[in-house]
């Protein structure tokens, strides 16, 4: 898989951790993110440094700028990132990255767009009238700040009559914030909060710089997601699949809470299960052997069984001994599955993955972060019509499959890669750029390292004692 370089960064010496010898000091180093977090940019201790080839440093992009290099990757392998198969793909001499550098550019027309946007926000920003930080703004309150509220949504064409000022907040307004709201990905309340006014009054300067970070992101990515691919937005809750260069199917999705966030990754989706049953991971099933224990009639009723991790067979949790035992809880397809009638595989460290659910009603929401980590799917059995068809599944085939009493697993022959992403300025099925809510606060970690403002290195972890029968 191709991957285009962001940025390279010219180090010398000085800015080296990790002391080379002259043979050994590589003229560019290639600085390593990703848009999660600061302790995922690898010098808090994340897994960074696998191999000096330049295409496995490519897949995590370049964003840092000159001046600071995180010690994980201020190793002698660095002399070796001119070599390679990506150098050997990409014509790259000696230590010349120029062919990198010159191809980064994408030729997807979001990516386009993207950029027609960002060079129209510098020619000619907008200057909105601030509705200023203050108490959230709800049906009947009046004042200046009611009035730049009602002057904004006009300005965005969201609200035909601007008004008089001194005007109440009424229904056409709270009507109109709400389609704005809807339109930004933020709860839908039709209340103006702190993080909708944020929203408001964003101006060029934000703009700009939200288009930067997403044309960033855009440059992370393979120069070929694949003929047959999913793509997935996280911040706009929506799952595309494409075929031969267009969409052929969108489905709205939920997306991991922020505790739990959704992380930014290509696999390949290699197996459908329908019906499924639930490996429960370790922390929600810890939490369903302490209902075992507690309640052992409520927990089957929703469909669970309990597993002796060391003979693998079911016991019964009213007489069960559970002295010294390990268990593990697994629950039966049924209506009230987790991973509801359908889960899509893509196997991955994250171990996360695409399903249905049972909560349903989430997807009326606006803002859909709900989810322990994975991504859940609206009409997962379109979707696996879609995924299946391409196994030569028909239609009824697919349905059968979900009508029959029993666990389908299907390993597909071809396999489909999926891309977990997130874009917080897209564009819609007109060619216009909307901007949605950061609802990670991703961005601004991103711009920071654009503009090479880098946060402290974290202290130096403090040596442990150890002790006579030895330390862990």
């Amino acid at each position: 898989m191709r991957f285009r370089l962001s940025a390279l960064v010219f180090a010398g010496v000085s800015f080296l951790a990790f002391p080379l010898s002259a043979k050994e000091k590589p003229n560019v180093v290639l600085i390593i993110s990703d848009d999660q977090s600061w302790t995922d940019y690898g010098f808090m201790g994340h897994e960074l440094l696998e191999t000096p080839h330049l295409d496995e440093l490519a897949a995590r992009s370049a964003v840092f700028r000159r001046g600071y290099v995180p010690t994980a990757l201020c190793r002698p392998s660095l002399a070796t990132l001119a070599t390679g198969r990506y150098a050997h793909e990409h014509g790259i001499t000696g230590n010349d990255p120029s062919p990198a550098l010159t191809g980064g550019d994408q030729d997807d027309p979001d990516y386009s767009r993207l950029r027609a946007e960002l060079i129209a926000v510098t020619a000619a920003p907008d200057a909105p009238g601030l509705i200023g930080a203050g108490a959230t703004l709800q049906r009947g309150d009046r004042g200046a700040r009611v009035d730049a509220l009602r002057a904004r949504l006009h300005e965005l064409g969201l609200l035909s009559d601007p008004g008089r000022p001194g005007d109440a907040f009424d229904a056409a307004l709270e009507s109109a914030l709400m389609r704005f709201q809807a339109r930004r990905n933020l709860a839908a309340d039709g209340r103006a909060g702190a993080v909708t006014v944020r929203e408001l009054d964003a101006g060029a300067d934000r703009r700009v710089d939200q288009l930067r970070a997403n044309l960033e992101r855009w440059r992370w990515l393979p120069a070929d997601l694949g003929e047959r691919h999913i793509r997935v937005n996280i911040a706009d809750y929506r799952l595309e699949a494409w075929s031969n260069g267009r969409v052929e199917r969108v489905h709205e999705t939920q997306i991991g809470k922020t505790y739990a966030s959704t992380p930014v990754f290509s696999e390949a989706m290699s197996i459908v299960e329908i019906n499924p049953w639930w490996l429960t991971p370790g922390g929600l099933g810890s939490r369903w052997v302490s209902t075992f224990r507690r309640n052992p009639g409520y927990a089957y009723s929703q469909g669970y069984h309990l597993v002796d991790l060391d003979t693998g067979e079911r016991v019964n949790a009213y007489t069960v001994d559970w002295t010294g035992r390990r268990f593990r809880v697994i629950q039966e397809p049924g209506p009230t599955n987790a991973m509801g009638e359908v889960k899509f595989l893509f196997p991955n460290r994250h171990n996360v993955y695409i399903h249905d659910t049972p909560h349903r009603d989430v997807f009326a929401l606006s803002r859909r972060d709900d989810s322990a980590g994975c991504v859940r799917v609206r009409d997962p059995r379109a979707l696996a019509v879609w995924v299946l068809g391409g196994e030569g599944w028909s239609a009824a085939d697919v349905r059968e499959a979900f009508e029959a009493e029993r666990t389908v697993r299907v390993r597909l022959q071809n396999e489909i890669p999926v891309h977990i992403l997130y874009f917080t300025a897209v564009t819609d099925r007109l060619g216009r750029v909307r901007f949605v809510h950061d609802v990670y606060g991703r961005d601004q970690r991103l711009i920071d390292a654009l503009d090479g403002r880098m946060p402290p290195p974290p202290p130096a972890a403090p040596a442990r004692e150890e002790t006579g029968a030895g330390a862990l």
